[in-house]
């Protein structure tokens, strides 16, 4: 079986978008979500939707936490979109209460067996869902994630794409399809085969420019939302690899 392996999606639904052309091109059966649907970016909404036309499996990441106690708080969301723009205020406008809800009650961490092989869903550490497992992280900190009953551990949270394989297990984070902050211009994310545990890291190019118009339209204080598309990169992106 293929399976997509996405993170920290943000909003970004032109980005998400071109994933999903290309996983469909692929023949991708099964979608994993690693968290951070929402915040930044302003389409919450239309990545909701998308998703929902596929087969996937979701957890929460701390945006989804932060949107939920938005939801109930205004001191809350002004300390959001003080920190992170108006990503989580207009998702609170623009998703009905039912999608509201299913991002509040998603787990924040999964395991899931496809043919017979063993992942841990995470989005930022198996520990702590908020805590941030980075490519450089210590040999403790990397053998504490590698919990040897799994096959693979998935995490997010970083926005920075690695593998590693500690103590026998193959740990893996996607990047970010909607923020990347390694390379920016392409959304980042991997395909893994669960037939011969083969995984592939992606970068799909996508329509930057529309995105940054958004940031700079909706938050035209916070140069890091545009800076962050173009890290690495030109202002014209990056194409499909």
């Amino acid at each position: 079986m293929k399976v997509a392996i996405l993170s920290d999606i943000h909003g970004n639904f032109t980005a998400l978008d071109a994933v999903l052309r290309v996983a469909a091109h692929e023949r991708v059966e099964l979608l994993l979500i690693l968290g951070d649907c929402v915040g930044y970016y302003y389409e919450a909404a239309k990545v909701i939707e998308g998703l929902e036309s596929w087969n996937s499996v979701m957890i929460r990441g701390n945006h989804e936490d932060m949107l939920a106690r938005s939801r109930r708080s205004p001191a809350a969301l002004a300390s959001v979109t003080e920190k992170y723009g108006h990503g989580v205020s207009v998702a609170l406008k623009n998703l009905d209460e039912a999608h509201l809800d299913l991002l509040e009650e998603l787990p924040e961490q999964r395991e899931v067996v496809l043919e017979g092989v063993r992942l841990l869903l995470n989005h930022g550490s198996p520990f702590d869902h908020d805590a941030y497992i980075y490519p450089d992280a210590d040999v403790q900190r990397l053998s504490d994630t590698a919990i040897t009953k799994y096959d693979f551990v998935l995490t997010g949270h970083t926005h920075h794409a690695f593998a590693s394989v500690v103590r026998g297990v193959t740990l893996l984070n996607p990047g970010s399809v909607g923020q990347p902050r390694d390379w920016g211009g392409a959304a980042s994310w991997i395909i893994l085969d669960t037939t011969n545990k083969v995984f592939r890291f992606i970068r799909t190019g996508y329509e930057v420019e529309s995105v940054a118009d958004q940031a700079r339209h909706r938050d035209p204080s916070m140069n890091y939302l545009v800076d962050i598309l173009y890290r690495n990169q030109g202002p014209g992106g990056a194409d499909d690899t």
